[in-house]
């Protein structure tokens, strides 16, 4: 799995409905009947390593098609009643892309006897962008499968293997086509070649809600666990691939992602994490109910749209003339616009405000966090909830992108240098103890010295305690790729992209040394160090990566207490630990622990 933490959770639903039909996870390519790639394909060095995976991938094919081949010498050779029908192709080193799977007939044990080499099959985000190109390269891959179409990945595993199980047809979507009120069934081309099947039809509504997904690791192994809420994104920011990759917004039913959590909470994870190309515009019309939600003041609300939990908790919002005629203050932070109005599909919906609220409810012990968001979404509501929720995250991801007014414009963002500036000062306000993240694209066409200089400034005002940030990479089908020229040189751009870096890790290590060391901390366990097996590892409430200098702490944390108590007991995964921070760096904080806790005596003790 390549990419964001979307593609693990689709991973994780790649294998459950491959489960259903009957297939096994096994530890390597070589002991596999499919090897499924699932891509980025948001910049070209990521899919740089995918090509490189599939070359490594074709290897392993090759050797198995060698491996035929000297079968089938050997059986023409031996008299012992094995015959191999190995035929069209399967000794022939350079094509791959012949059936595969094969079968011998020992006519001895009347018993037929399968030789296989494995479908390689490219899914997700770079299936959807490069489509049957993919199935140009000889021998790279046999199958290719959009984000949409992991239903029916069973059919066409077995139609790449020559078994004829249906139907091998292209259904190959152009997002930029369709209309809104244009159903989710596509018209298809034939374009099979040979056992090459693809399927990359974007849905309108497909969140795969109804699939439990098979998770990577146990509880006892990792105490995280991903649910994702919404799927696509509608935002059309310029240099952006992901609406033409994920497809538009649609968000799971709000009933079937409580149930999700309440069952990850009783399997005993610790930590969920929701998920979405644009988390914080979840909006379920889905016509359920949902369960009914009260506020701070005592309103009590069952679904829909609700105006009481709109600004404060406590106070109801006032509709005012003039927000009336503007259609993105009812749902978006002051100053934030967006290419489209989105009442059309907030209006009377469950929206993430509730959403976070619910599942916070959920069980206190259980920390929410979210990812990845959009600025614009950061209404009142949701930032009450962050501060007043103690299990819900601290950190907030708040993707700037650039710090320039003109070049936010050029993006398409919808939003200014300023308006993004008074929602962080809003934010730090409302959470004092807020952490917050970014992303930054250096290099954006276009992009002059003084234009690079506000993104420095903007990361200075802000001081970021993470961000992930790159040089601007084209896309096509992009509004930037077709609409402007990709005119900084790639120099320029790398020397832009490690001031940007270079100051990103200065600001944020000031920022650990003035609050976080000396501070306590709730820090979640999720296993050892990667230097030694005698010191642990986990995150804080605010997502900062801890290294605790122990495995053992006090059985139960006491704030203030002097005793010199011997009563160690070891740390597990899943545990939560309250923990004193010795000593920081930019992206690592170190402690000792105090005493094991949980969330809620650790925020009642204060």
């Amino acid at each position: 799995t390549y990419g964001c933490q979307m593609n693990v959770s689709d991973s994780e639903i790649v294998a459950s409905v491959l489960r259903d039909a009957g297939y096994e996870m096994v530890d390597v390519p070589d002991d596999a009947d499919a090897i499924l790639v699932n891509t980025c394909a948001i910049r070209d060095g990521a899919e740089k390593k995918i090509w490189h995976r599939l070359a490594q991938l074709r290897a392993i094919k090759l050797k198995h098609t060698r491996e035929l081949k000297k079968q089938l010498k050997r059986d023409r050779q031996d008299v012992s009643g094995v015959f191999t029908g190995l035929t069209d192709g399967a000794g022939d080193d350079s094509n791959t892309n012949t059936k595969t799977v094969r079968e011998s007939f020992n006519t001895k044990t009347n018993t037929k006897i399968k030789i296989t080499t494995p479908v390689v099959g490219v899914l997700g985000c770079m299936g959807e962008r490069l489509k049957e190109k993919l199935l140009q390269h000889d021998g790279l891959c046999d199958l290719v499968a959009g984000p949409d179409a992991y239903r029916d990945l069973p059919r066409l595993i077995n139609a790449a293997r020559g078994l004829g199980t249906g139907d091998t047809s292209s259904y190959s979507t152009d997002h930029e086509s369709r209309s809104s009120d244009e159903s989710e069934s596509a018209t298809g081309t034939n374009t099979s070649s040979g056992n090459a099947v693809i399927n990359v039809q974007l849905s309108i509504d497909e969140t795969y809600a109804d699939i439990s997904p098979v998770r990577k690791n146990a509880p006892s192994v990792s105490p995280s666990a991903f649910v994702s809420i919404m799927r696509g994104c509608d935002n059309m920011c310029a240099f952006c691939i992901v609406p033409f990759t994920r497809g538009r917004e649609r968000s799971r039913p709000f009933a079937s992602i409580i149930d999700e959590v309440k069952q990850l909470s009783e399997e005993g994870y610790k930590e969920i994490t929701l998920l979405g190309q644009n988390v914080n515009s979840y909006a379920d019309r889905s016509g359920s109910s949902g369960p009914s939600i009260t506020t701070k003041g005592g309103v009590t609300t069952n679904g829909g749209f609700h105006p009481e939990l709109q600004g404060s908790p406590d106070t109801e919002r006032v509709t005012t003339t003039a927000q009336r005629a503007d259609p993105f203050v009812k749902y978006y932070a002051p100053g934030f616009r967006s290419v489209y109005k989105p009442g059309r599909s907030r209006d009377d919906a469950l929206r993430f405000g509730e959403l976070l609220n619910e599942v916070s409810e959920v069980d206190p012990e259980l920390r929410i966090r979210f990812t990845s968001p959009h600025p614009k979404d950061f209404p009142d509501d949701v930032l009450e909830i962050v501060r007043g929720k103690n299990n819900v995250g601290k950190m907030l991801h708040m993707p700037a992108q650039s710090g320039s007014s003109s070049v936010l414009d050029r993006m398409k963002r919808g939003y200014t240098r300023e308006a993004y500036l008074s929602l962080v000062d809003s934010v730090r306000a409302k959470i004092p103890d807020v952490a917050i993240s970014s992303d930054f694209i250096t290099g954006f066409c276009g992009e002059t010295d003084e234009e690079h200089s506000d993104t420095l400034s903007l990361m200075k005002h802000v001081q970021y305690e993470h961000a992930f940030m790159f040089h601007y990479s084209a896309r096509t089908k992009t509004y930037a790729s077709r609409h402007f020229t990709d005119d900084v040189a790639e120099g320029v751009k790398k020397k832009r992209l490690a001031e940007i870096i270079a100051l990103q890790r200065s600001e944020a290590l000031q920022v650990n040394l003035r609050n976080e060391v000396g501070a306590t901390r709730l820090v979640l366990i999720e296993g050892f160090s990667k230097k030694s097996n005698h010191e642990l590892s986990g995150r804080t409430c605010a997502n900062k990566k801890v290294v605790i200098h122990a495995a053992v702490a006090k059985a139960m944390y006491e704030p203030n207490d002097g005793s010199n108590s011997n009563l160690l007991i070891p740390l597990r995964i899943g545990d939560y630990v309250a923990v004193t921070i010795t000593n920081a760096n930019a992206s690592t904080l170190f402690a000792q622990p105090l005493g094991r806790t949980t969330v809620t005596e650790f925020y009642a003790r204060g």
